[in-house]
């Protein structure tokens, strides 16, 4: 979980980006270590005991490149993500498995586009309760098209509930076990990761969008964290994920690791489950811990700039923006034209999803201060997005002639000019000749 931003930390990111011209863009895949222990303590011995954990599975954006557990395991049928261990006669257990995992964020591994949808990832749930309000909120925030109503909902939950700053160094039992329904949250307007996500599956489930739960791990501020978000499943896109207490959507920060999936947040509390004569309390200790392998920050997009043609001094300067999805898979993004102070841009930001291989045109009018000849204006701008920046810029410049340069040709001088001086000549010869005349 991560502190929400600010419009002050939005701000902040633009001009940084505007110091340094070479940002890095979002991490798009990563290969990752991941090692999570269990630890089983009892004060008896326990005869038997069965031990039910959530589990790193592979999705559209994540792939189990191996897997080893200390102990043998069983799958739970009933189960996204969940496994069981059996054992007995111990006091206490230590259970550990590792994971290699790759993860990818624009070349999605796995669609899962023929999956048989359950019955719960459309309706109300433990945790995910759908009411009055949340249903016409999610109703008034309506999109070009499913994706962008999706990112609608998931925007206003960024923006509308505070993050809660006294849930700090918490644990993945302390999101599943302290989660308040959405009902609550959309009434308190506040809430960490699990609340945020809750809130914002009521809100796709209240428009009939199957929707599920996913806890992990992300890596904010230099280390990983526990966090909680969704997926949203779309017959032309697969499962899609989005993080609305980081305003992501489809093409999140590659770093991070999802180790459970389901309809609803208590189903992904890990238990214990024991049998014994004569112990009375038995406890269940877990940890994960990530190595970052490698990670590559790839820009699936090309963005190019064109200026149309306009007169030197004209005030107007009609703007296209082409951006391009070179990936195979759809990109999402969040766009921002960024003028010179002095111009005043309309329609600057955008918000957009390219399918592979396309690409989506943006048009813009730029109204320039007043221009006066013979000054070159220089016009430098910036589009940025969550991939980095590019830089264009357009110029403009008039130069009147001097008079000797204007009318170099007895033609060119004005008609008027032509009386003046023709009046002045024979003004200047009748002024001659009486001065002759009268002997002057």
């Amino acid at each position: 979980m991560q502190k929400k931003g600010s419009c002050i930390l939005f701000y902040l990111a633009i001009l940084l980006m505007l110091i340094f011209p070479r940002i890095h863009a979002r991490p798009t895949t990563a290969l990752l270590n991941v090692t999570m222990t269990w630890d089983v303590v009892a004060d008896g011995v326990l005869e038997h005991a069965e031990l039910k954990v959530t589990v790193p599975t592979e999705s559209a954006n994540q792939k189990i490149i191996s897997m080893n557990f200390s102990d043998p395991y069983k799958i739970i049928s009933d189960s996204e993500s969940n496994i069981k261990f059996e054992f007995g006669n111990i006091r206490a257990k230590r259970i550990s498995a590792n994971f290699i995992i790759q993860t990818d964020y624009i070349d999605r591994i796995n669609s899962n586009r023929t999956e048989i949808m359950k019955k719960e990832y459309s309706t109300n749930t433990e945790y995910i309760k759908i009411n009055d309000e949340i249903s016409d909120i999610a109703r008034e925030l309506s999109g070009d098209s499913a994706p962008l109503e999706l990112y609608n909902m998931s925007k206003w939950v960024y923006d509308n509930v505070k993050y809660n700053l006294s849930y700090t160094n918490v644990s993945i039992s302390d999101i599943t076990q302290t989660t308040m329904p959405s009902d609550w949250v959309i009434q308190s307007r506040t809430g960490v990761c699990d609340e945020f996500s809750n809130l914002f599956i009521a809100m796709a489930r209240s428009k009939s969008y199957p929707t599920r739960i996913i806890i992990g791990q992300v890596y904010v501020d230099r280390k990983w964290i526990p966090h909680a978000w969704a997926e949203t499943f779309l017959p032309e896109y697969g499962w899609i994920e989005i993080d609305p207490t980081h305003n992501q959507f489809l093409n999140l920060n590659a770093l991070r690791v999802r180790t459970g999936t389901s309809s609803d947040i208590s189903k992904l509390q890990d238990s214990i489950n024991a049998t014994s004569k004569d112990a009375r309390t038995v406890s269940l200790q877990s940890s994960t811990t990530i190595e970052i392998i490698n990670y590559t920050e790839i820009n699936p997009i090309k963005t190019t700039v064109v200026f149309s043609p306009q007169p030197p001094l004209e005030q107007n300067q009609p703007t296209i923006v082409k951006i391009r999805n070179i990936a195979e898979n759809p990109v999402f993004l969040n766009s921002m034209f960024i003028p010179p102070v002095s111009v005043d841009c309309i329609n600057c930001s955008k918000t957009s999803l390219i399918d592979g291989g396309k690409y989506d045109l943006w048009e813009l009018n730029l109204k320039l201060p007043p221009l006066m000849a013979n000054v070159k204006y220089i016009f430098p701008n910036t589009v940025i997005n969550e991939y980095g920046i590019e830089e264009a810029s357009f110029e403009r410049m008039q130069i009147e002639k001097s008079l000797e340069e204007k009318y170099s040709n007895i033609e060119d001088l004005p008609v008027s000019f032509k009386i003046f001086v023709g009046l002045f000549i024979i003004g200047a010869v009748a002024i001659i000749a009486i001065a002759i005349l009268l002997g002057i």
